[in-house]
């Protein structure tokens, strides 16, 4: 990851009360996301999720974003 020529991290509470943190990274080549949810009390959550595009930061982060629901809450994702 220390090829990354900018990152970006932010936070956000979800529709379901759960704080997400959203990494950004943009390559030469692409865009990757990585949402992650870490809770630390009942019901204990530790979820990561990835999402990469050659073009598009919007959607590296909404194809991490619909693969972290899948996986907390086994929503289905978007296409």
């Amino acid at each position: 990851m220390a090829d990354y020529l900018s990152r970006e991290v932010t936070t956000f509470i979800n529709e379901h009360g759960d704080e997400v943190e959203l990494d950004i990274f943009y390559y030469a080549t692409h865009y990757e996301a990585i949402a992650t949810i870490c809770q630390d009390f009942p019901p204990f959550k530790d979820h990561i999720a990835f999402g990469t595009d050659p073009l598009s930061k919007k959607a590296a982060i909404q194809l991490a974003i619909n693969n972290l629901n899948f996986l907390s809450y086994k929503e289905k994702p978007f296409h």
